[in-house]
């Protein structure tokens, strides 16, 4: 008995179909790989940011508690010694274009405005859910209580190029003296 054509196999017209409906399982895989290995930079890159913020905390809590603002504010006019300053480098990180100094890390700390040698109850909008009475004298209202503060606010920011654009973390801290 004789087979036809359709009976034969796979025409032109299947064979395209399945290879069509392969490229686009394998080019759905392909994204899958991509975004899993994007995700993974992302973690990689926060997990270095997180490691070096809790660094930077720990560093101040083994330090005097007495200097660590006029150590580590935005100023070199008060330094103690050689002081590390505000600002940070983190291996792995890539600054971001626009950065000034190159540096990813920040150290924030509630000073007056435009004066960063004056530590202050009164300024620092990056300070919103912490109480104020830096010198534990009753009064949350001092301007400057740079020479006797007991508590002391930190912020740590971390702001990197990392995949898809801009990427940061920040961590706000209470040191006591």
């Amino acid at each position: 008995m004789d087979r036809g054509p359709s009976q034969a196999g796979f025409s032109m017209i299947e064979l395209m179909v399945s290879v069509g409906v392969l490229m686009v399982g394998m080019l759905g895989l392909s994204a899958a790989m991509i975004g899993s290995l994007n995700l993974n930079d992302v973690n990689r890159q926060s997990s270095i940011a997180t490691q070096a913020a809790r660094s930077v905390l720990e560093n101040m809590r083994s330090e005097g508690f007495a200097t660590l603002f006029r150590r580590y504010n935005a100023t070199n006019t008060d330094d103690v010694g050689t002081s590390p300053g505000s600002n940070f480098g983190v291996t792995g990180l890539e600054p971001l274009a626009n950065d000034a100094d190159g540096m990813v890390g920040e150290i924030i700390f509630p000073t007056a405005a435009n004066q960063p040698a004056v530590l202050s109850e009164v300024a620092g909008n990056d300070f919103p859910l912490i109480g104020r009475d830096l010198n534990q004298n009753g009064d949350a209202t001092d301007g400057d209580v740079t020479g006797d503060y007991v508590l002391l606010p930190v912020t740590i920011r971390i702001r990197w190029r990392g995949v898809g654009g801009e990427k940061s973390m920040q961590f706000t801290s209470m040191l006591r003296g």
